[in-house]
Order: C-alpha cells, then sequence, then structure tokens
C-alpha cells in the first residue's frame, strides 16, 4: 500500500506500518499437517542450494564456508 504525502504529515509523518495497514486480514493459520509438508519443501530445496553453492565455492577453490 502506497501512502501519499498528505496522509504521512497528517500522521505527524509516523510511518509506522500498523498506522496503515488493517489487522482483520490476517490469515487463518495453516493446518499443522500442511505447515509439515511446506517446511519439508522449504528443506529440501535450502539442501539443493547448499550442494549448488558448494559446487561453485569448490569451483572456486573457497573452502570451509559451510553455514550452520
Amino acid at each position: 500500500m502506497d501512502i501519499t504525502t498528505a496522509e504521512a504529515v497528517r500522521n505527524d509523518y509516523n510511518l509506522s506500518p500498523s498506522r496503515y495497514v488493517a489487522s482483520d486480514d490476517q490469515e487463518p493459520p495453516l493446518p499443522l499437517e500442511e505447515a509439515l509438508v511446506l517446511l519439508s519443501h522449504a528443506e529440501e530445496e535450502r539442501a539443493e542450494v547448499d550442494a549448488e553453492l558448494d559446487q561453485v565455492l569448490n569451483a572456486l577453490r573457497f573452502e570451509g564456508w559451510r553455514y550452520g
């Protein structure tokens, strides 16, 4: 959401997001099973990206980068 300069002036230049974003539009929480599936997919994707990064860093002869 964009605010106008006039709105910012009216609000004493307070740019706090909570002033401009309604909290009534909150999404309901995900069911646990769905959240676990999404987490599993994210972990798989992270592992794939880590492997690709390893290949690039090894090609550059940069070792010992391992995160975590």
